[in-house]
């Protein structure tokens, strides 16, 4: 690829209220929308993070209903004067912010029990500031400078929809105030017990509120509990302040680490076992922080060898999203990822990793063809030196520039993807991309990924007379590909085949029988300017029994559709073909993969995510509303379906009602024996306002915007109704001309159908039908 800029996606991924922009030209600086990174504000962390009520959900613009978010309290305090001998006063102030709201007013307790399930006294107030007189404990000595007892003041506050701060403590001696620690990472909770690698490196920050020079304490001590230890890691959390009484003041035996330490690095921990790990910090006077939480200074976590992988990582792009079975460094060939892209187009790419439970990733680092994974040179240039490691972000994505093989050809490059968490834990994704250019140097395409009957061989040699529905598989083939005015074999003298309705078109065909996704890729296809796709409903239902000595295998548009799947259609569409998609059974084969749970499997909603982005229905065909799939009787032109955009063909040309066969307009065939006149097909239509609006290219400032799917057919009767849309054209600027038809064409009567496929073909794709006789 060449040294080209790349543009850094932003967090949540494409959306409309965020401003994307393309790649600069070659050589161009990196286009950076937006980059949220977390950050650790010394001033502001709190001592104590126990959980509190999480509140309501507040109201926003269009009756959407947005979480609430927890307000915040910090303290400062200082010494106050007493008011009698044997005492000791502090101050205290407290101010409390509510992103998403206000303040309605605060509470404090003083010296609340640690221990679990136990009540604690709060004091509720609206005043910000108090100032609270304790006794003065007595000195171990004369000479002593450190008191034995403290006392602590724990404050929150409550913002109007009920939801409840974190807590934030001060403590005090009689003659200093204590410090504080907070572990950071992993963080620690009352009510999980983190999940951790056998190597785990635990980090915390502390802080002496008056300490003289430097506000970080003197040093630190801490202690790692297993199950044979003075206390159980169980009963450590049921009681915290326990183990404060059992060590103070000396804290004997634990280790000791100087206050510029902010870290230890725990190894050869047992598999499964679970752990507490405490940290305490002292100043220079000698006093330490009394506070013992489960959610400051103490850590409960469990060894879980699946962590020693790293986070799991999900990798994508409009195109595609695959997601690892694991964390882990996937180096081995057989694990890449492997996708096609257009050639001329930027590549985008997105991601994300998942930590372990209560952790989070610290960042991602990425390069392009980079020759050896350890290989640490810095990049010259962060926008264009894209053989070496990317400094570490945040962002979600990028999009690479693009690439321009030669004619017909493609070029190969693989992407590399490294997540680290908190635990500096990493996982390596690769992404074997392929740059292809289309040649479009053939017409037309027709894929049949249908399965009906198949032919059964007889006496003599000959063909045994179809059963069952029509059509069989042979008699779909004759219905739109035969030549015409053919003897058929073993029919009765005389018996002459009628021209398919295909026939005349220059075209190759594609049989899917036994075509996995894996195997089709965007090279079978980028010959072609023209593709169309039939499925029908009844293979869509991906029947895998046997079905007399064959199989019905899932339709192949159904598994390119399937999830973390590479779809090489959507591709082929970003280039530039043209496709008409069929059958009856296509759309439910592109979202069948994502039914909702407990909704009925023919009604596919946007509203509950079935239909949506990254899905062919909604990205190429533009129906954006709710699909559904009933039977109807027969379609009728719509009365919308006038046109009138640039080069859009005459809709009257189309038949006004597409009718069922009849006797009087397609003659039995011979030899059919099974049900040929059918009277109700499957329906694949629109049941909710669809309405897609663009600006077109060249219009000047201030046009309306302008309807890019025109409306063809439409239901008429049977369970499906009338009146809804059923086959449409969309031709915006998203996508080249793109037809959808939601039912079987061969149902309707041939006439009509050569007359139909004459109007794409022809008409809207300007192809060319060559004289036969019919």
């Amino acid at each position: 690829m060449g040294a080209t800029g790349i543009e850094v996606l932003t967090p949540g991924g494409r959306d409309a209220s965020i401003p994307w922009t393309q790649p600069g030209s070659r050589g161009g600086a990196i286009q950076r929308v937006d980059s949220k990174r977390q950050r650790f504000d010394a001033g502001a962390w709190l001592l104590l993070a126990l959980l509190a009520g999480a509140g309501c959900g507040k109201q926003a613009l269009h009756g959407t209903v947005i979480p609430n978010l927890r307000p915040t309290v910090q303290l400062t305090q200082v010494p106050a004067p007493a008011d009698t001998s044997g005492t000791y006063a502090y101050e205290v102030s407290w101010a409390g912010y509510d992103p998403d709201g206000r303040v309605a007013f605060f509470e404090y307790s003083v010296d609340p029990p640690s221990r679990a399930l136990a009540e604690t006294v709060w004091v509720k107030t609206i005043a910000n500031r108090k100032t609270f007189v304790f006794r003065s404990d007595s000195l171990a000595s004369g000479s002593a400078q450190r008191a034995r007892g403290f006392h602590t003041v724990v404050v929150r506050c409550q913002d109007e929809q009920g939801a409840r701060s974190p807590l934030a403590a001060a403590s005090f001696t009689s003659t200093t105030m204590a410090p504080g620690v907070q572990i950071l990472v992993p963080s620690p909770s009352t009510l999980l017990a983190r999940a951790v690698p056998a190597v785990v490196r635990i980090e915390w920050q502390g802080i002496d509120p008056d300490g003289i020079g430097s506000q970080k304490p003197a040093s630190y001590r801490w202690k790692l509990f297993g199950p044979s230890s003075e206390f159980t890691p169980t009963q450590a959390l049921a009681d915290p302040d326990s183990v404060r009484r059992f060590y103070a003041p000396a804290f004997a035996g634990w280790d000791s680490v100087g206050g510029d330490v902010q870290a230890a690095s725990l190894h050869d921990l047992v598999q499964g076992q679970t752990y507490m790990f405490v940290v305490v910090a002292f100043d220079q006077a000698g006093a330490y922080s009394p506070v013992f939480s489960g959610d400051s200074n103490m850590l409960l976590f469990r060894v879980d060898p699946a962590l020693s992988l790293g986070p799991q990582i999900t990798i994508g792009s409009p195109a595609f999203t695959y997601t690892f079975p694991s964390g882990g460094y996937y180096t081995d060939p057989d694990f890449y990822v492997r996708v096609e892209f257009p050639a001329d187009l930027p590549i985008q790419l997105f991601w994300s990793a998942k930590p372990a439970p209560g952790g989070f990733i610290r960042g991602y680092r990425w390069a392009v063809d980079i020759l050896r994974l350890d290989d640490e040179t810095p990049r010259t240039d962060e926008a264009t030196d894209l053989g070496h490691w990317s400094r570490s972000t945040t962002d979600p994505g990028i999009v690479l520039p693009a690439d321009s093989p030669g004619a017909g050809g493609a070029t190969t490059h693989y992407f590399y993807l490294e997540a680290e968490d908190d635990l500096d834990l990493r996982s390596l994704a690769v992404v074997q991309f392929t740059v292809v250019r289309a040649s479009f140097d053939k017409e037309l395409l027709v894929v049949d990924d249908t399965w009906f009957t198949p032919d059964r061989v007889g006496t003599a040699g000959c063909v045994t007379s179809a059963l069952g529905q029509w059509p069989s598989a042979a008699e779909l083939d004759t219905f739109l590909y035969a030549a015409g005015d053919k003897p058929y074999r073993c029919y009765p003298a005389g018996a002459r085949s009628p021209a398919g309705v295909f026939a005349g078109y220059s075209l190759d065909t594609l049989g899917t029988h036994f075509t996995t996704a894996a195997s089709f890729n965007l090279r079978r296809l980028d010959r072609y300017r023209n593709i169309i796709w039939m499925t029908d409903l009844n293979s869509a239902f991906a029947y895998t029994g046997p079905y007399n000595t064959f199989f019905r295998p899932m339709p192949l548009l159904r598994a390119l559709s399937a999830p973390a799947v590479a779809n090489p259609l959507s591709t082929w569409l970003l280039q530039g073909g043209r496709l008409w998609l069929m059958g009856g059974g296509s759309a439910y084969s592109t979202l069948i993969n994502f039914d909702a749970p407990r909704s009925p499997d023919n009604i596919f909603s946007a509203a509950l995510g079935e239909l949506g982005p990254g899905r062919l229905m909604y990205d190429n065909a533009h129906w954006k509303s709710e699909v559904r799939v009933l039977h109807s009787f027969r379609a009728r032109r719509s009365a919308r379906a006038v046109g009138a955009w640039a080069g859009a063909p005459d809709y009257t040309l189309l038949p006004e009602t597409l009718f069922e066969k009849s006797i009087a307009t397609d003659p039995l065939p011979p030899l059919r024996t099974g049900t040929f006149y059918l009277t109700s097909y499957a329906a694949e239509h629109l049941f909710k306002p669809n309405s897609v609006l663009e600006h077109l290219a060249g219009e000047p400032p201030g046009t309306p915007a302008s309807s890019v799917l025109d409306t063809l057919y439409e239901t008429q009767s049977g369970e499906a109704g009338s009146g809804w849309p059923l086959m449409t054209v969309y031709h915006g600027r998203e996508a080249s001309l793109f037809v959808f038809t939601g039912f079987p064409i061969w149902y309707f009567q041939r006439s009509q159908t050569i007359e139909l496929v004459d109007f794409v073909l022809g008409r809207l794709w300007g192809l060319s039908r060559q004289p036969i006789a019919r």
